[in-house]
């Protein structure tokens, strides 16, 4: 029973932090109800990841990140 329980410890720290801390931030935006505090956590991390760069990268992840109102959107380049 303790081996499972080491296990099954071990498989779901793995899950959990398996997300991008990028999609953590977003699952976290989501979950405020308030627009206005949405918007603060927005533009904290906008100041954030300015002074990271833009596009945002987490390992292989290349997050590029606009905020404002596009008319279109479009990702040049040889993938």
């Amino acid at each position: 029973m303790k081996k499972f329980l080491i296990t099954f410890y071990f498989i779901l720290s793995a899950l959990t932090y398996s997300q991008s801390q990028f999609q953590q931030f977003i699952d976290y935006v989501n979950s405020l109800g308030d627009p206005s505090l949405k918007q603060a956590a927005v533009d904290s991390f906008m100041t954030y990841a300015r002074t990271q760069g833009i596009p945002f990268i987490e390992d292989s992840t290349a997050n590029f990140i606009y905020q404002g109102n596009p008319s279109s959107v479009s990702v040049p380049g040889d993938f």
